[in-house]
């Protein structure tokens, strides 16, 4: 599944974080048109950029910005929640692993960024069915990189995870922020400010 921004007017940055670079694009919910995208009109998975911005282009829009929003099983079907234009495409998924270590998604506790009534927010999955919300896109994920301020306990300086890390947050005002890494580096060593909350 591909979460694309098809109106992001010059907000991607590029900043030192622990000697890391670190890509940022902010957007606003209101200002610009976020989508969740995940299969085309014959039900084939969109599987690559290129394919999401033929797509949007045959549309007479523009892409301004997209990212791999999720997390896959067999056949790209997302692991998790996957809402798209209100309509609930595949359930929150709330099981455990049994692998130890459990895979990534699994690593608990993991979150679901939503919108709805043009108000962006991320919530731990657990919470999520308490909040009676009915989201115009969802899309489950994990694990949040930071909660409540703190980072995942999973990721700590002396961890074992190289992966290259992207997440999503939603500042105090809305604004909804998207980063990435350039390069890996273990989470507990880069300090991640200002985010409400984000998920992988």
């Amino acid at each position: 599944m591909i979460l694309a921004i098809a109106a992001l007017v010059g907000l991607c940055t590029t900043r030192d974080v622990g000697g890391v670079q670190v890509s940022v694009c902010e957007f606003s919910i209101g200002r610009d048109d976020v989508e969740l995208y995940w299969r085309d009109t014959s039900g084939r998975p969109i599987g690559s950029f290129a394919r999401l911005d033929s797509i949007v282009r045959s549309h007479g829009r523009h892409l301004a910005f997209a990212t791999n929003g999720g997390i896959f099983a067999v056949g790209q079907v997302p692991l998790g929640l996957f809402i798209q234009n209100g309509n609930t495409l595949v359930p929150l998924n709330t099981r455990d692993s049994t692998a130890d270590p459990p895979p990534n998604f699994y690593l608990k506790p993991n979150g679901v960024f939503y919108v709805a009534r043009g108000r962006p927010a991320i919530v731990e999955s657990g919470a999520y069915p308490a909040l009676a919300v009915r989201p115009d896109l969802a899309v489950q994920s994990g694990p949040l990189l930071v909660s409540g301020g703190r980072i995942h306990p999973a990721f700590n300086p002396a961890g074992l995870s190289k992966y290259v890390r992207n997440g999503v947050g939603v500042r105090s005002d809305g604004t909804v922020a998207r980063s990435r890494s350039s390069t890996w580096r273990r989470i507990g060593q880069i300090r991640l400010v200002n985010l409400r909350g984000s998920s992988l």
